[in-house]
């Protein structure tokens, strides 16, 4: 009778979590759109993420020459954590990078992360 209870408590227990763990990663199946827009101020720049019209993230940026950019800062909002949105703001740079044929200098820790683990990322680094 008693190890019944366990099990019945312990069975409870792991479908509270199951549902609290469905509910908690509800929004990995939802479709949401993202948009980057690149904002630029003279010798600064900010890429901004956002998701539905709400902003979920930025990247800001340096130019140190006319070939040669620092990302300084990469930030993603709690409630957007988790949905990649700092690896598409550094994609981004990447991409904006190649299109101005320009190097990156990966100040910000988490970019640097990302470049030091990608590969096809290399060809723009300073």
């Amino acid at each position: 009778m008693y190890t019944n209870v366990l099990n019945e408590i312990h069975f409870n227990h792991k479908i509270e979590n199951f549902h609290k763990t469905k509910r908690s990663f509800g929004r990995y199946f939802e479709k949401k759109t993202m948009e980057i827009r690149n904002i630029e101020r003279e010798d600064r720049g900010n890429f901004i993420a956002e998701i539905e019209n709400s902003e979920a993230g930025i990247l800001e940026y340096t130019w140190q020459n006319d070939h040669e950019f620092s990302i300084d800062h990469t930030e993603v909002y709690d409630e957007y954590k988790g949905m990649s949105v700092g690896k598409k703001l550094v994609l981004e740079a990447v991409d904006y990078a190649r299109k101005n044929a320009a190097k990156i200098i990966p100040n910000c820790p988490y970019a640097k992360a990302i470049f030091d683990k990608t590969i096809a990322f290399q060809d723009v680094l300073v």
